[in-house]
């Protein structure tokens, strides 16, 4: 039975996922939609957020600069039970069909917590099963995470292919969806099955790949050749900081643009995102020591905001970076990636 079938079928009545079968190779035209995004805190669904979000969404329908949102859910709400995406699919269609015409949506599920470690985060499935890991009462894990989905476990990354190819079949046609991602970085071995099995689903759609800290050569020369080329865009989710003279340093940032490793700028694309802590959260920088960065130091093709009002003072909130996207008229670097083929 093939993967479309699959995933139309009721949850009750689907074979088990997992191994996956080779799939030949194609390589396709991919959606290349660059341009500055702007994304609300937090990763929880509610209708009083969703309200919210498109208030935002609606403020920018008419304006040139801003190329499209940001919807960054945790896992839970893209999937209930084993293969039931209902509820998922139900939010997912509700921001596409408010984006104005001429809009996109970038797609990000959330594999791990900075607030409650389970309520909300992960489908209930995954905590009975056991896998999740919570950080301990007395333990300080980094940047404030208290849980992370156990995706060094070929048995979680099978769900999360699943779902993927289910999300797959139903909006990689779709026009305004410009990107599909996963999480933050897991351990790179199961990260690479992921993206392998991802990209045989995608294929029109490229997948974010948000690197972690170690085996960076070998992930990214994946990344670049031994997935179906074309269909990858790297980085996120904070830029070095701070800003000119940085401290905090991003191994991934480095590799990426040729320190250790090839130059990958203008080869794939690149994804600035800037969260809360560049904009007051340890680091105050402003939007345009922020964007500066991003595209003189990364020559970034997607650049993503959050729309905050939350940290720093009025010149790192949601006002002063729209005023800051429009002044420099939504520049960003849009000549197509020399990998693969970019429509």
């Amino acid at each position: 039975m093939d993967d479309q079938r699959v995933a139309l079928l009721p949850a009750r009545h689907r074979p088990v996922l997992g191994p996956f079968p080779a799939v030949p190779a194609r390589v396709m035209p991919v959606k290349y939609h660059p341009g500055h995004y702007v994304r609300t805190p937090g990763f929880h669904w509610t209708p009083d957020r969703q309200d919210a979000d498109f208030r935002l969404i609606d403020s920018i329908a008419h304006n040139p600069n801003v190329t499209g949102f940001v919807l960054h859910l945790n896992w839970a709400y893209f999937e209930r039970a084993p293969g039931d995406h209902t509820a998922g699919f139900r939010i997912v269609d509700a921001y596409l069909d408010r984006l104005a015409p001429g809009k996109h949506l970038i797609l990000h599920v959330a594999d791990r917590s900075f607030g409650n470690p389970t309520a909300n985060v992960y489908p209930p499935y995954v905590i009975n099963n056991g896998w999740v890991s919570v950080k301990p009462a007395d333990q300080t894990w980094p940047d404030g995470l208290v849980s992370v989905a156990k995706t060094r476990q070929a048995t979680v990354i099978d769900r999360l292919i699943a779902m993927s190819r289910a999300y797959a079949v139903r909006y990689d046609g779709h026009p305004r969806l410009a990107m599909y991602g996963l999480g933050g970085p897991v351990p790179h071995p199961q990260l690479k099955r992921w993206l392998t099995e991802s990209r045989k689903a995608w294929t029109t759609t490229p997948l974010r790949l948000c690197p972690g800290e170690t085996d960076l050569p070998d992930l990214f020369a994946h990344a670049t050749s031994t997935v179906v080329p074309g269909g990858i865009a790297i980085g996120g989710p904070d830029p070095e900081l701070p800003l000119p003279d940085v401290i905090r340093a991003v191994p991934a940032n480095r590799l990426f643009r040729g320190e250790g490793g090839p130059d990958l700028r203008g080869v794939v694309p690149f994804v600035g995102e800037v969260r809360e802590l560049g904009l007051g959260n340890r680091y105050t920088e402003t939007p345009g020591e922020i964007f500066d960065y991003f595209s003189r130091r990364m020559r970034c093709n997607y650049m993503i905001w959050l729309a905050n009002t939350h940290v720093g003072g009025e010149a790192q909130q949601w006002p002063a970076i729209l005023a800051y996207i429009d002044s420099i008229r939504g520049r960003i670097t849009t000549s197509r990636p020399t990998l693969g083929m970019w429509e």
